[in-house]
């Protein structure tokens, strides 16, 4: 975990992978169609997000398990790169935002339609000691 918070620490969100793939080498790889710090290659995936909250919190670290909860909190994300960079509503979870590795970084997307809702719910009330 502390290799997580070195490497893929963003201020929106932990990405999956960084830095993200700059080419596609073959077709039918998963990586091929998403720019670096899209999906797979590099976003921060919102979900994994949920599972890092609930990993630092079993692991007694109820700190960084704050702050990885309130690096991905709508509201707090939206007044880090602003309405404009990040394009979706302040009371939403989002699925996915575009990872470090893409100029349109922040970029909040996939939202209303995601269960990060309801993985971060259990986050919190598995911080709260549940």
């Amino acid at each position: 975990m502390q290799h997580v918070d070195a490497e893929l620490k963003t201020a929106v969100g932990l990405r999956l992978i960084s830095p993200g793939f700059a080419t596609y080498p073959e077709a039918d790889d998963p990586f091929t169609g998403y720019n670096p710090g899209n999906g797979e290659n590099g976003a921060v995936f919102c979900h994994a997000n949920a599972w890092a909250v609930i990993a630092q919190a079993l692991l007694g670290d109820g700190g960084r398990a704050w702050e990885y909860y309130s690096l991905l909190a709508p509201q707090k994300a939206l007044e880090r790169v602003g309405l404009n960079v990040y394009k979706a509503d302040p009371y939403a979870w989002a699925g996915n935002i575009v990872g470090p590795d893409n100029p349109k970084h922040g970029w909040a997307n996939v939202t209303h339609i995601t269960d990060t809702a309801a993985w971060m719910e259990m986050a919190a009330y598995r911080c709260h000691g549940g």
